[in-house]
């Protein structure tokens, strides 16, 4: 808790417009400065690059810059966009790398098949239980979505979610309270915990699991974040203990972009610790085994690491979604997604659908 306390106390500005699917922050970048690099020339780069260092994350050593202002003049160049000064920043010797601030969203299908059934029980049929028996091996179960809203009442409308054992946390106003405004981070987290506990009908655990959830607030309203606020969350959370991390969302870049990012080093890092990456495949009806470097795909879902496990969704007449991307190389594994009880509005059971759902259930 003493690594999250100093990280928290570090200055985290979210940009006031944002960019769309496949786009990036038009003011922020990451940075990856060489180890042992002096401080007097990380200084000497920000303000060549007209730059504000905002934090660094835990694990990667990943920095976040914000320019200042654009156009700015670097070596007599004119300096207009961020796409410039994240090239002019690479180039540099003390630089590993860096990457742009990718637009991320999370994953609801608004329009499922209205003849798709409701599917209480989770796999379309009924025989299945929802109930996975963990044991006595504690699980720390990290969520990076929109928030949560949870009141304490486990039961609703015959729903049982334990979700008493959890902290929170908001990246996006860096404070302690993950207020979900939009319903999404809410509905996930509920999901995956009444998979994870047994009612015994009473509104009480049958018995109880030894799983603890972290709940990240990385999306605002509209269900929109960015990754650099999600690569801090998960490196945090993988200092304090997490164990599997849902990620019910994507950014949109090419290959070659993302595995320049800082973010795959943080998916690299999370690899080598075991921590196991549960990746939304994306509602968009696309082939993530499309190979093309210049082909915009889906991330994390579509990276080629063994810890990361992409879920797309079957809808319950046995075939695949018609919203689901798909792909023999980059999707792991196919579950219900359609019209998906959970709880939005926590006042009451919510019906939603899409690959966020099925890699809630996964």
């Amino acid at each position: 808790m003493i690594v999250r306390t100093i990280l928290y106390t570090l200055a985290l500005v979210v940009a006031t417009s944002f960019s769309v699917l496949g786009q990036h922050n038009e003011n922020s970048y990451m940075v990856s400065i060489k180890s042992g690099t002096p401080q007097t020339e990380i200084d000497q780069l920000l303000d060549d690059m007209n730059s504000t260092e905002l934090w660094i994350s835990p694990l990667s050593q990943t920095r976040l810059w914000r320019v200042d202002s654009f156009p700015f003049t670097y070596n007599g160049e004119i300096i207009p966009d961020i796409n410039t000064a994240n090239e002019r920043t690479r180039s540099r010797p003390v630089t590993n790398g860096g990457g742009l601030n990718f637009a991320s969203i999370s994953y609801l299908a608004t329009s499922p098949p209205q003849s798709a059934p409701d599917d209480p029980q989770m796999d379309c049929f009924g025989s299945l239980s929802t109930y996975t028996d963990n044991g006595n091996r504690p699980v720390k179960v990290s969520i990076f979505d929109t928030g949560i809203n949870y009141h304490g009442d486990p039961l609703i409308g015959g729903y049982y979610f334990d979700l008493r054992n959890y902290s929170e946390y908001d990246f996006l106003d860096n404070d302690s309270v993950a207020e979900d405004d939009n319903g999404h981070g809410t509905h996930i987290s509920t999901i995956i915990a009444h998979t994870s506990n047994k009612s015994n009908g009473q509104g009480q655990s049958a018995l109880t699991p030894n799983v603890t959830y972290d709940i990240s607030k990385c999306f605002d309203v509209q269900g929109n974040g960015y990754i650099a606020e999600i690569l801090l969350a998960m490196e945090t959370a993988a200092v304090n203990g997490m164990n599997i991390a849902n990620c019910s969302w994507s950014f949109e870049a090419t290959t070659t972009d993302a595995e320049d990012s800082p973010f795959y080093t943080c998916m690299q890092i999370l690899k080598n610790i075991g921590v196991l990456v549960i990746a939304a495949a994306g509602n968009d009806n696309l082939d993530l085994d499309v190979s093309h470097p210049l082909a915009q795909k889906k991330y994390p879902a579509s990276y080629d690491l063994d810890n990361i496990l992409t879920a797309t969704t079957y809808d319950c007449f046995g075939q695949l979604a018609g919203y689901s991307n798909y792909g023999i190389n980059h999707v792991d594994i196919a579950l219900p997604g359609n019209k998906i009880p959970g709880v939005a509005d926590i006042n009451q059971l919510d019906w939603l659908s899409g690959t966020s759902q099925s890699a809630a259930i996964l």
